[in-house]
């Protein structure tokens, strides 16, 4: 619980420099340069997904592991790091060539270094986390994240208006990488040996095959819209549309993911115990449905003020995208726990095959969508969230008998009249307050909906055990954020 109080406080950090950023360079650079970068931040993350090549998650829930063992993942990772940027490097003309702009291949040259520097830190970071050294990872992402906004802000600030001013985007991850290797190394000072046969590396490697397999699927499923819409629309389309979804989701992902690397290694220590597994889960689904679930909904059906506050004017057509994307993002904190369900269990094989059930409907739904323009996408990308894929993970879930399907269903059915009364509150405030008094709008709306969930924290008894648990979250936090 400590550690995952100590990444609390770190993910918030992050997520507060992020959030101040996005802001500043929606102000100083083009819809555009943001649909252009896009465009080149889904070939460089993929490479950075295949990088990992599921081995950080092998090193984490293997019950030993030895020196040998993560020297000659070290190596695996590294290898594939360097093989990924040297390919997007001499395919970076072809990628041009599709999206028919030509600054395209110097852009995927530069933030493909980002994926090899990932490469090497893939082991280190695993073992902070096996080794719940939560302070060490906490300040390691603290810091690059911090350092690589900053740079993009300074960059977009003095090459502003200039031809060359979307490369302070590309700066993000070129920067976050290149800090995130010393820092790292410094926190975990590990040198690992020369790579050594044998040592049951294969099945580690097995292992994160599979759990490989499904995130490739994950990704190329997930990211197929901003290809779509690159070649059907412009950059601009794109543009809107990646900050729309960035916007809603950034905060459910900076929030899931610290969430995901604490309860993995400790829940995989006590797999074993079925009782105390399935308890734990259904106690953190619990807290984000009545945390996270709760502000998405404010924010959701308050978008008017939200939009352009963050976003300016510009980005007013975001705002019907955002409700739409707002629709999955509701049900996004609990549905990205299937993943750590799987892993904690050892069920790698049974993930993988979820993403051959779920991930060809959002591939299809993109597909039909994308010639109809952005809101088409993402009102596809909901619907079929919402009616298909949701509902066909948690069926698959009580037919592989990792977790109890009728949990999942209780939990969604105990926190839903919070996530209604406090949509009811905001829609009636739309009424009331006009969407150009855009602060007016944010500060009702946030005080209001924080006034809803404390009526409901005092008189609804299933959010009693939340407030507790997040009482003594931040008691723990204040002695701990020193440690940082």
């Amino acid at each position: 619980m400590r550690g995952g109080m100590v990444i609390g406080v770190a993910q918030a950090i992050t997520i507060v420099a992020s959030l101040v950023s996005i802001p500043i360079l929606a102000r100083l650079l083009d819809q555009a340069d943001f649909g252009l970068v896009a465009l080149v931040t889904i070939v460089a993350n993929f490479g950075a997904m295949f990088v990992d090549a599921g081995l950080s998650a092998a090193t984490i829930q293997s019950p030993t592991i030895t020196k040998e063992q993560s020297s000659n993942l070290f190596w695996v990772n590294s290898v594939i790091g360097f093989a990924i940027t040297a390919t997007l490097c001499i395919v970076s003309p072809s990628i041009a060539w599709f999206y028919h702009d030509p600054r395209l291949a110097l852009i995927v040259c530069i933030t493909s270094s980002s994926v090899f520097l990932s490469g090497i830190c893939v082991q280190h970071q695993a073992l902070l986390r096996r080794n719940l050294m939560f302070n060490r990872v906490a300040a390691v992402s603290v810091s690059s994240t911090v350092i690589g906004q900053a740079s993009a802000i300074v960059l977009a600030y003095l090459w502003h208006d200039r031809e060359y001013d979307y490369f302070s985007l590309v700066a993000i991850p070129v920067v976050t990488a290149s800090v995130r290797v010393p820092i790292l190394f410094c926190a975990l000072p590990w040198v690992p040996q020369l790579f050594s046969r044998g040592h049951n590396t294969r099945n580690l490697v097995r292992f994160g095959t599979d759990l490989t397999t499904y995130r490739l699927l994950h990704y190329f499923a997930y990211n197929l819209d901003y290809v779509l819409l690159g070649y059907w629309w412009n950059e601009t389309v794109v543009g809107v549309y990646e900050r729309a979804f960035k916007l809603i989701l950034f905060p459910v992902q900076r929030l899931n993911d610290p969430l995901v690397n604490v309860v993995t290694p400790a829940l995989s220590r006590v797999a074993q115990d079925s009782a105390k597994w399935t308890s734990t889960f259904q106690q953190i689904s619990r807290t984000l449905l009545f945390t996270v679930t709760p502000a998405i909904a404010m924010v959701a059906s308050s978008a008017q003020w939200w939009v352009i506050l963050i976003l300016t004017e510009a980005y007013y057509d975001a705002v019907t995208l955002f409700r739409w994307l707002a629709l999955v993002a509701i049900v996004q904190p609990v549905s990205n726990l299937f993943g750590p369900m799987f892993i904690t269990s050892g069920r790698s094989r049974e993930f993988k095959r979820l993403g051959y059930l779920t991930h060809p409907i959002t591939i299809c739904a993109f597909m039909l969508a994308a010639p109809f323009g952005a809101e088409a996408v993402a009102i596809a990308y909901a619907l079929s969230g919402l009616f298909l894929r949701v509902p066909l993970a948690v069926w698959y879930l009580e037919h592989t008998k990792v977790f109890p399907s009728r949990l999942i269903i209780y939990e969604f059915a105990v926190a839903l009249p919070l996530i209604i009364a406090v949509v009811v509150y905001n829609v009636g405030l739309s009424t009331i307050i006009g969407p150009s008094d855009t602060v007016k709008g944010v500060i009702a709306s946030s005080v209001g909906s924080l006034i809803t969930w404390l009526v409901f924290a005092i008189w609804y008894p299933p959010s009693r055990h939340v407030v507790a648990l997040l009482r003594d979250t931040f008691v723990t936090a204040f002695k701990q954020v020193d440690r940082l």
